[in-house]
């Protein structure tokens, strides 16, 4: 086995390790809750009742937190899905194991497919789509960065950001998934592909995947237009013939959610959580970046830090550099013209999952340009970024534990004390752990 692979297992092994590692730590109580309901929704109700008829299902969590899923109808009397139908598909082939092993216990909901293996199902599988997608984006920054780079830009960016608490705290949820799916998109787009037809269904593949995902990650369509348009060796017949290409894959491989809204709200294009969902005359960029109602930044500063790599990568190559700040502008500018721009009860700026493979490559740039400097100057990076891991990972252990609220806008003040709160009461643990060991000897 070459260097490259044994680099490329070694990452992957550290990063299962380190989820293995924080769940063993935190015990985290996984159960299939808020928007989960309704991405599981899909699988549950066609394994277990062969229809997509919701009506048990939500009415069982509606009796379980006191919400009115069930009552809520489309225009053509179906009970309605707020929620797309990628998730169910992707998490499908671990749900149907799980099934192999039973309910494994109790459920709250008292219906078949919610015990403690189906979401232990659902908890695999979201690990599985996070080192696929961390595969995706160790590939792309040791092609240009090398492997060490790529080893700790890679590893830091899911630790510093809002992905870390949709991988251990809500796996129900779509991010992990549509990380994965972003990175693939970029991944290819990185890739030197003589076959420009051939890499234009691949890039599309990825984009219908991701909008199956989220809806909102179609806005990545972005990508193969871009390398359409801008490839200098594509001649022009070849633009066009890959622009029908685009067309009719980016169709078939959304079918499944124009099929789903047909069957839910007769029609083969909805926009299901109402026209006034969507406000992209008065979007609140402030907000969605740096309010503490789960602003991006002022959750997570160290992608702040990581986007100064991203400009300064620009003169290193400027069409790339171009086509990151691009989707990240598009990305901010969707999420802040949504109505609930703070994302609900989230953890941070948790609608930002596809554009953290761009917060990785300015990391890496920024590691890259330290090669040269003074060994002082990297090791006091590398501590930086040591010290982000904790951060967030702090603010995730606050927040699970209700120290700091996800429900409202939070200040620094009672951000750092509740980080405090948490850090004591870890420390303590320790303590209590050495002591015990010392009295036991």
């Amino acid at each position: 086995m070459n260097s490259g692979r044994l680099n490329l297992l070694l990452f992957v092994a550290v990063n299962l390790a380190i989820v293995l590692i924080l769940v063993f730590a935190w015990q985290p109580a996984w159960n299939i809750g808020g928007d989960g309901v309704g991405y599981y929704a899909y699988f549950r109700s066609l394994y277990f009742d062969h229809n997509f008829d919701f009506s048990n299902e939500f009415a069982a969590y509606d009796q379980f937190a006191g919400t009115h899923l069930a009552t809520t109808l489309t225009p053509i009397g179906h009970v309605a899905n707020l929620f797309p139908v990628g998730p169910s598909i992707f998490w499908s082939p671990f749900l149907i194991t799980a099934s192999f092993f039973g309910e494994g216990g109790a459920n709250p909901y008292h219906l078949p497919g919610y015990g403690p293996n189906f979401q232990i199902g659902l908890f695999v599988a979201t690990v599985f789509f996070l080192l696929l997608g961390l595969f995706f984006l160790y590939r792309s920054l040791e092609n240009f960065f090398g492997w060490r780079i790529a080893f700790i830009a890679a590893t830091a960016i899911w630790l510093v950001s809002p992905l870390v608490h949709y991988v251990l705290y809500e796996p129900s949820m779509s991010h992990v998934l549509s990380f994965a799916a972003i990175s693939g998109l970029l991944y290819v787009y990185l890739l030197r592909l003589d076959n420009s037809a051939k890499k234009t269904i691949i890039l599309t593949c990825f984009v219908g995947a991701a909008a199956l995902i989220r809806w909102q990650n179609i806005i990545f369509i972005f990508v193969p237009l871009y390398y359409l348009l801008f490839d200098r060796y594509i001649l022009w017949p070849q633009r066009l013939k890959n622009l029908l290409y685009l067309i009719l894959t980016l169709l078939i491989v959304i079918s499944p959610q124009l099929m789903m809204w047909q069957h839910l709200y007769g029609s083969w294009l909805a926009l299901p959580q109402g026209g006034s969902f969507l406000q992209p005359l008065h979007p609140n960029f402030w907000g969605t970046l740096f309010s503490g109602y789960h602003g991006l930044f002022f959750w997570h500063p160290w992608l702040l830090l990581s986007l100064i790599g991203v400009f300064a990568y620009f003169k290193k190559d400027k069409k790339i550099t171009i086509l990151f700040l691009l989707l990240l502008a598009i990305v901010i500018y969707i999420n802040s013209g949504l109505s609930d721009w703070m994302g609900g009860r989230a953890f941070g700026g948790r609608r930002f999952d596809g554009v953290l493979f761009i917060f990785a490559w300015g990391l890496a740039e920024i590691i890259s340009r330290l090669q040269n400097a003074r060994p002082i100057w990297r090791s006091l990076f590398y501590i930086l970024i040591l010290l982000g891991i904790g951060w967030n990972l702090t603010l995730d252990m606050a927040t699970s534990r209700n120290i700091i609220s996800l429900d409202r806008a939070i200040t620094l003040r009672e951000l750092f004390i509740g980080q405090w709160k948490m850090l004591k009461e870890f420390i303590n643990k320790i303590m209590q752990l050495i002591i015990h060991k010392l009295y036991a000897k």
